[in-house]
């Protein structure tokens, strides 16, 4: 259906040194559309576009569109799609829907990535007990998605059609990509039909470092006994460097990293530049005990970046703590408990329609505690 597609991955590994390996891979891979992507079931109904002032048909008499610097732009722009100019003076549209198509396309493209990393990991030999056992690990990544498939709203297309963003359709041209997704009957001016639905409409390219530090040291190099027990720390720290959105349908490119407030195709609706979990574990014979430290950097509300006058809130940093503890008995049974979000943190709010927090990033649950019991056989 596709035609020939190629995919392939290359890896390396070399230690130059004992204390170092240094690695590095690159990969080109495709994902299909599925046969529901392609030729599931489409639909004519009423789409909703909202209502005026600020949302509806912005050609209509009493939309926040019609008025301000760009009004007569946008005068240009409706009646080239079709309101009459004769009308456009008094020309109105009443109800908050308009007639549309939605549902899957056959004319959908596979999606192609290429991912390439590389990076470190250091475990020194240290002659001293308190480093015998330290390791660090350091990569970088970077991945680009190109013809992503996603859903878009008529009511997302509509308005950036009319440069609503003031990136998408900056000199108010009826070719726009979105202006093309709308017909208008030429004896009344009302749209005709609106089309939303699947498209392969955006580029990703996702890039960052990825950081672990692990450090053992048993509590005897601090002068105690030997079977004092030993300390464990722990330490993964991911910096976001890109998170750079191009093609949506037109719109120019955009570093969502540091920013909430922008979903993108399944990408969750947050993207702050630091995630940081930190362990400490107490660790002798059978039994372990972990306190841990999670850290989510601020982010600025992602409308700052296509309108900078923007006053929409962001985030503010978020902290967890948690802790866990285990231990065996007879060695053939495991005992465990511990609890989440220990001081009840609840998640913020996230102004990104139709939801108001990301529960892949914040805990939205609250305090929590948990037991478990594992047997041998």
């Amino acid at each position: 259906m596709f035609g020939g597609q190629h995919t392939y991955k290359a890896d390396l590994t070399w230690r130059p040194i004992s204390p170092l390996l240094i690695r590095g891979s690159y990969s080109v891979a495709i994902r299909a559309p599925s046969l529901g992507n392609l030729f599931g079931p489409t639909s004519v109904a009423q789409l909703p576009i909202g209502t005026l002032p600020n949302a509806g048909d912005p050609c209509a008499f009493g939309s926040a569109y019609r008025t301000g610097a760009n009004a007569t732009q946008v005068q240009a722009l409706c009646q080239a799609q079709g309101v009459p100019a004769a009308l456009y003076p008094t020309y109105t549209y009443g109800i908050s829907t308009v007639p549309g198509q939605d549902g899957s396309n056959p004319s959908l493209t596979p999606e192609k990535a290429r991912t390439y990393s590389f990076g470190a990991v250091l475990t020194p030999k240290f002659d001293s007990l308190l480093l015998s056992r330290i390791a660090l690990s350091v990569d970088y990544y970077h991945i680009t998605i190109k013809d992503a498939i996603g859903s878009l709203l008529l009511s997302d297309i509509l308005p950036r059609c009319f440069n609503s963003d003031h990136t998408s359709n900056p000199t108010y041209s009826v070719n726009n990509a979105f202006c093309q997704r709308i017909a208008r009957d030429p004896l009344t001016g009302q749209i005709s039909l609106g089309q939303q639905g699947l498209f392969n409409f955006a580029s990703y390219t996702v890039a960052g470092i990825d950081t672990q530090f692990n450090w053992h040291v048993g509590l005897d190099a601090l002068g105690m006994s030997g079977n004092a027990g030993a300390i464990e720390l722990n330490s993964t720290a991911s910096y976001l460097k890109d998170y750079k959105v191009a093609g949506l349908l037109g719109s120019p490119t955009l570093n969502y990293a540091g920013s909430a407030g922008y979903g993108g195709v399944g990408g969750g609706i947050t993207h702050p530049k630091w995630k940081i979990n930190t362990s400490v574990s107490y660790i002798r014979e059978d039994f372990k005990a972990t306190l841990l430290w999670r850290h989510i950097s601020s982010m600025i509300h992602s409308d700052l970046l296509s309108n900078p006058a923007s006053t929409t809130p962001g985030v503010s940093a978020y902290n967890y703590l948690d802790f866990n503890v285990q231990f065996d008995v007879a060695k053939r049974f495991t005992f465990g408990f511990g609890g989440t979000n220990l001081t009840d943190k609840g998640p913020p709010f996230i102004s990104a329609s139709p939801l108001t927090t990301d529960a892949a990033t914040y805990d939205v649950i609250g305090r929590a505690f948990y037991a478990t019991a594992k047997v041998r056989f």
